[in-house]
This record gives structure tokens, C-alpha cells and sequence, in this order.
């Protein structure tokens, strides 16, 4: 498949020019944070279709880091992240599962900004449901994976 096909399969308010040459169609085994306390669609938003996402600091950037879903590789990112999360809401729990090329485009983060933890960026195709492939964690798990 083309780099123009894989394009096109974003849904259409999303910046396809701004996506990384490097971002590829993986699978990388990964953990999500999952703020609604489910492993369910609402919780594998992109950050810019998710209210709860939305901040000051973010508002109107055009980082294409912006419009991914957000994954860890490593357990204890994900840890550091969940405690993060409860903080503000008590219910967050992590997922551990798996970026399919079904769904999107990956790219980790460290490549293309230069950050120091495991942060996957996700970037969903047009009806993606990544939450198929994750299933809830303990975190406790968290620590005897990483």
C-alpha cells in the first residue's frame, strides 16, 4: 500500500500532512491509561477528540502528536501515568495490548521529539476500535512487567 493509500484512510478533519515519513503500520505491544475506568471506546480517544484532554497548554498547537492515542511501552511509564490519572480520576485503570495496522499508524515519540520515556503515539484510521485489542490490568502488574 502507498503512502497516498494509507493516507486516505484518516478520517477527514484529521492533518495527514503533518504525519510522520517514519510512521508505520506495527504491532508493538503497548499499555493505555484508560480514564473512564473501561476498556471501551470512549477510552481510546484520540487527544483531540477527547474533552477531557483538552487544555490550555494544548490549545491550538499543531502537533501532530496532538491528534494520536496515547501508549506506553514500557509498564512503568504507564504506572507513573495511572497515578497521574487517579489523581483527578479515581476510577482511570491501565490496558495492556497491542497496536494493529488495522487501526492505524504508530510512531515512538522519542523519534520524532526526543523524549526520554516509551510513548507510542497511535494515529487512528477512520473507524478504528483499538479497544478490541486491549483488555484490562492490575497495577500491580504494572510493577512485575517493568
Amino acid at each position: 500500500m502507498t503512502r497516498d493509500e494509507i493516507k486516505k484512510k484518516f478520517p477527514v478533519d484529521f492533518p495527514v500532512d503533518l504525519l510522520p515519513e517514519e510512521a508505520s503500520e506495527e504491532h508493538i505491544v503497548v499499555y493505555r491509561i484508560c480514564r473512564t475506568g473501561k476498556v471501551e471506546p470512549a477510552s481510546f480517544l484520540p487527544t483531540y477528540r477527547d474533552e477531557l484532554a483538552h487544555t490550555k497548554e494544548n490549545e491550538g498547537e499543531m502537533d501532530i502528536g496532538l491528534f494520536s492515542l496515547s501508549t506506553y511501552e514500557k509498564p512503568r511509564d504507564a504506572r507513573q501515568k495511572l497515578k497521574f490519572f487517579r489523581g483527578f480520576q479515581p476510577e482511570a485503570i491501565a490496558a495492556r495490548g497491542v497496536t494493529v495496522s488495522c487501526c492505524g499508524l504508530v510512531q515512538r515519540t522519542r523519534a520524532r521529539t526526543g523524549t526520554k520515556n516509551s510513548h507510542v503515539d497511535w494515529w487512528l484510521y477512520e473507524g478504528a476500535q483499538p479497544h478490541e485489542y486491549f483488555h484490562k490490568i492490575k497495577p500491580e502488574d504494572l510493577r512485575k512487567e517493568g
